[in-house]
């Protein structure tokens, strides 16, 4: 195994231990990191905002791809809430969904990137939802930013309720209700 994949394979192990014992509940000690990578992985702080960084680029170039091929807003909120909960029947919350529960245990810069990815989201949202109110195939009085809130609430909600039953369906239940009713 090359070293980037090695520690892709690090990275990929830490995501699913933040994602279901979270960020306090893992230590440096789960990880066998071989020789070369430990510098990158100096700290718990370190390998923390790797795996958030990798996250974000992954979700951020999935934000995209939903950009360029889906064609209008609700299609594309639609696709946003397909993207965000893909791993939600594998028994995983969302990894910043996971790590905002922890908020106080984390690392300053663990916390600011948490927020950066949540500020990401709630603008390309915002985005999406402006978009959608200008063509008419999207309804209501609230600006873009209040409605990317609820958006994003409504699946991180359905999100901890899902992952507290153990049953991914909630977590799209109340995203599509609202969804439907921003159609009218």
């Amino acid at each position: 195994m090359t070293a980037p994949e090695a520690l892709g394979a690090i990275l990929a192990r830490a995501e699913m231990l933040m994602r279901s014992r979270g960020y306090a509940a893992f230590s440096m000690d789960d990880l066998a990191a071989p020789e070369g990578l430990g510098s990158f992985l100096s700290s718990q702080e370190a390998l923390g905002l790797a795996v958030v960084r990798r996250y974000r680029e992954g979700f951020t170039a999935t934000l995209r791809r939903i950009e360029v091929t889906v064609p209008a807003a609700p299609a594309r909120l639609r696709a946003y809430a397909h993207a965000f909960t893909d791993r939600a029947g594998d028994g995983l919350m969302p990894l910043c969904c996971a790590l905002l529960a922890e908020r106080s245990a984390l690392p300053a810069s663990l916390q600011e990137e948490v927020a950066d990815f949540f500020r990401e989201q709630l603008g390309w949202l915002a985005g999406i939802v402006a978009e959608g109110l200008r063509a008419g195939t999207l309804r209501h009085p609230d600006p873009p930013e209040e409605v990317s809130l609820t958006l994003l609430d409504q699946l991180e909600g359905g999100s901890l309720i899902g992952w507290a039953l153990r049953d991914p369906a909630p977590v799209l239940r109340a995203f599509e209700s609202y969804l439907a009713a921003l159609q009218g």
